[in-house]
């Protein structure tokens, strides 16, 4: 049982089906249409790989947000940062204030119907920590008007945040997904809305494993800092990133040696891992009503099998 941390990491694939032409079989260029690096904000990580991101990721098609930013430790917070966020350096930032009056749905319904009218043609996103009664919030969110809700498991993390809310944010973000897919199925609510989840996703079985469980888009954060030389030295909100990945310190930031090409490679080789694992045509197919068969590794807890099998099962529409 060395390596299994969460129950997603009980399962693995098999499938009776015969093998599909590869012609047949959605491309690389189609499938990371769907991955994203959501909202990073800028300050957490440096102007240079915001930039590298953003070329990368929106020249595939897919999805890379600038943040006005939340929560930064002032150490982070530069003459640049400050002035932008019409505060003085070295003053710790949080969230704007809109993000801090929520204290109901229907706050959350108003401030929704607001960025609409700013701006009608953008979809606005709303990030659920990945916890027990999530579907239930998901579904008001939903009726709020919300586009897009993130389910954002406990794995990964930020440049911004204090360590204490890195290690103890949300849980796996697989109960999470399947809990609000099925709560939003139940109440007649999910077409209205596109389920993106992440957490620590870093390979095609990640994606294949959220698709399962109703994802529509995947969001990929660590990873996509990583290919761009992150060391993982796990100090970036003191500002001291070694690489200049996540810090504002201009002689750090001179160190910084990623390519937009290289997280362009690694997020083709997820889409091509996606693709060879044979069972379906495209990764929009109807997974619960045609699904490959999950197996699960383990028999010596009944209640984990009993467990995993409620996750995977989905009231009749």
């Amino acid at each position: 049982m060395s390596g299994m941390q969460v129950l997603r990491d009980l399962l693995e694939f098999k499938s009776d089906r015969s093998l599909i032409p590869i012609g047949r079989v959605e491309p690389a260029s189609s499938i990371v249409k769907r991955f994203c690096t959501g909202g990073m904000s800028l300050g957490a990580i440096s102007r240079e790989t915001h930039e590298a991101i953003t070329i990368a990721v929106n020249g595939l098609g897919g999805k890379h947000n600038l943040g006005e930013g939340g929560q930064l430790p002032g150490k982070k917070v530069s003459a640049y940062i400050a002035r932008l966020r019409n505060s003085k350096p070295g003053v710790s930032l949080i969230s704007p204030p809109p993000h801090h009056d929520i204290y109901s749905i229907k706050d959350l319904a108003q401030l929704i119907f607001d960025l609409h009218q700013v701006n009608p043609k953008d979809k606005v996103s709303i990030k659920l920590e990945a916890e027990a009664g999530i579907g239930t919030v998901a579904s008001r969110v939903t009726k709020g008007n919300a586009d897009i809700i993130q389910i954002s498991g406990h794995d990964g993390g930020t440049g911004a945040s204090p360590v204490s809310s890195i290690k103890h944010a949300g849980g796996p973000w697989d109960p999470g997904v399947t809990e609000t897919h099925q709560t939003l199925i139940q109440n007649g609510l999910r077409e209205r809305v596109i389920l993106r989840v992440d957490g620590g996703f870093k390979s095609g079985f990640d994606v294949l494993i959220a698709s399962i469980m109703g994802a529509d888009e995947y969001g990929f954060g660590s990873i996509a800092m990583i290919v761009t030389g992150c060391v993982m030295a796990r100090i970036c909100h003191t500002n001291n990133c070694p690489v200049g990945v996540s810090s504002q310190r201009e002689e750090l930031r001179a160190r910084f040696p990623g390519m937009p090409g290289d997280l362009v490679n690694n997020f083709l080789h997820v889409a091509e891992e996606v693709i060879y694992i044979p069972m379906f045509n495209t990764i929009n197919e109807n997974f619960f009503q045609d699904a490959p068969t999950l197996v699960f590794e383990v028999s010596w807890n009944p209640s984990i099998f009993e467990l995993m099998k409620s996750y995977m099962s989905v009231p009749p529409t």
